[in-house]
């Protein structure tokens, strides 16, 4: 890696991820309102993945709060955490092995070596949840206070003979991402190393002549190359001249003149971390007075 500071290896997530899932149990274990008596889940879901055209697939963004107590990156899942036994399940959509023809697709083995988590089918959860003795559910119900959007819950219909909590979890696992962990401010770390980095890329490839869009690709480029990033946190600006007076300019085709100012709002995202970082320099490589 440039300047010798590694990328979190997934195991480190994974690890990260378990300790996030056992703290947030124990706090419940401990909070007044999740004490009633008799076996406590937690069931969780994610986005489901966007409708396929034959063989393409859309990019998703793993929910926030799944991501941080599994560290699961496949969206359409569920998931399931024993309270007092502090013991997760994972759900995963039943594979179509027709789809192995044209993607890869991975079955509950495959998910059982990536993630180290216990994996059945979402078919099979209604029978799981029972058999694990279940007899009160909580769900992560709560608002974004930033964009007013509430998380997605399951509401699967057998969870109707069962006591459901919206109330309870949300605020606790709140407060357990308030403060981080040692692994994910290393993650934290990377995320922003990775994001000068890919800055000063942008850079060194920016001069009159090019196209907004080629500075984008190199800086995006470096991003993948040297971090293994597959997703943007969001789309990124190379906004030039009067373009760079634009909030969130979105175009990118504008051919860079001399003596532009060059606005780059561009991050990198790291096992659920992003970097946000705005850079405004030249565009010959030279301030000149009127610029500085």
């Amino acid at each position: 890696m440039p300047g010798g500071f590694p990328t979190p290896s997934s195991k480190t997530t994974e690890s990260a991820s378990c300790r996030h899932s056992r703290r947030m149990c124990r706090i419940c274990q401990e909070e007044a309102s999740c004490c009633s008596r008799g076996r406590r889940t937690l069931c969780l879901t994610t986005p489901v993945t966007f409708p396929t055209l034959l063989d393409e697939e859309y990019a998703v963004r793993q929910e926030s709060f799944f991501y941080y107590l599994f560290g699961v990156k496949e969206v359409g899942c569920y998931a399931c955490i024993d309270i007092d036994k502090e013991e997760i399940t994972l759900f995963i959509p039943t594979p179509v092995l027709a789809h192995k023809i044209f993607m890869v697709v991975y079955d509950k083995g495959d998910f059982e070596k990536m993630y180290g988590t216990r994996t059945e089918y979402v078919k099979d959860m209604e029978m799981v949840v029972e058999k694990m003795g279940t007899k009160k559910i909580y769900v992560n119900y709560g608002k974004n206070s930033d964009s007013g959007l509430t998380t997605l819950v399951p509401e699967e219909k057998w969870m109707e003979k069962y006591p459901v909590d919206k109330d309870a979890v949300h605020p606790i696992l709140c407060e357990c991402r308030v403060i981080k962990s040692p692994q994910e401010i290393e993650i934290m770390r990377v995320a922003a190393k990775a994001g000068v980095e890919c800055h000063l890329e942008a850079m060194k490839h920016c001069r009159p002549g090019v196209l907004e869009s080629y500075v984008l690709s190199k800086l995006e480029s470096y991003g993948k190359e040297n971090y293994n990033t597959d997703i943007q946190p969001y789309l990124g600006i190379v906004a030039s001249g009067m373009g760079a007076a634009t909030l969130h300019y979105r175009l990118n085709d504008k051919l860079i003149e001399e003596n532009e100012l060059i606005l780059c709002d561009c991050g990198q995202l790291i096992q659920g971390y992003a970097s946000d970082i705005t850079t405004t320099f030249p565009s010959n490589g030279k301030f000149t007075p009127e610029q500085k």
